[in-house]
């Protein structure tokens, strides 16, 4: 967890206080507080289709497509 932690303090998302232990703070600005607000009320809204959005596999969407139309036997 703290490795992420820090991963969000090195990209920006993130301020860490020299508290022991430290505190993380929030600390993004501009565009991404504002994309981070919106991912904030969609998730809020529907929170299964963004959990569902992060873990998906990249797929092909033709693949996508085509594998809806397979017929799968009947056990």
């Amino acid at each position: 967890m703290e490795r992420w932690l820090e991963d969000f303090v090195r990209l920006g998302f993130l301020q860490k206080t020299s508290e022991t232990p430290p505190r993380y703070l929030f600390a993004a600005s501009g565009e991404t507080a504002s994309l981070i607000a919106s991912l904030d009320q969609l998730y809020k809204s529907k929170p299964v289709r963004i959990i569902e959005a992060i873990f998906q596999r990249d797929r092909d969407p033709a693949q996508s497509f085509a594998d809806a139309f397979k017929i799968k036997k009947q056990p």
